[in-house]
């Protein structure tokens, strides 16, 4: 498979080893904080996240749109959030990180080429310029 083929497949395969990474990060950061105790819901969400970026990866337009509509819930939370009020690093690294896969998967000019092929490999038929003296098909 050429790059050619496949527009933007490495851009997502970053912004997935990114997402699965900060998921796996903030659950023990999580656990190492608070216990065990919410261990499962914690792990209902990682798996949420690891679903999610597969049908990103298949190519599947919902689930990019899904992606962006979360992260941004997160990015406004992060910024107008309780932790305004005291920001710390890890509340900028999480917005500037959210904030730049919202911005890649919106308007990176090889995602539109990414999800409409589906990721997949394929390639859409070749558009076919008519000549100036070629006559109208009518339906």
């Amino acid at each position: 498979m050429s790059r050619q083929t496949i527009p933007g497949r490495d851009l997502i395969l970053v912004l997935i080893l990114v997402l699965l990474l900060m998921s796996g990060g903030f659950t023990y950061l999580y656990v190492q904080q608070f216990g065990t105790g919410q261990l499962p819901s914690q792990s209902v969400r990682f798996f949420f996240t690891c679903l999610i970026c597969w049908f990103l990866y298949k190519g599947h337009s919902w689930a990019r749109w899904l992606l962006v509509l979360l992260l941004s819930i997160g990015v406004f939370i992060g910024v107008f959030g309780s932790s305004a009020a005291d920001p710390t690093t890890m509340t900028f690294v999480l917005v500037a990180i959210y904030s730049g896969i919202v911005l890649s998967l919106s308007f990176a000019p090889h995602m539109k080429g990414y999800f409409t092929t589906k990721g997949r490999g394929e390639t859409a038929p070749p558009r076919r310029e008519k000549s100036a003296g070629e006559p109208k098909k009518r339906a």
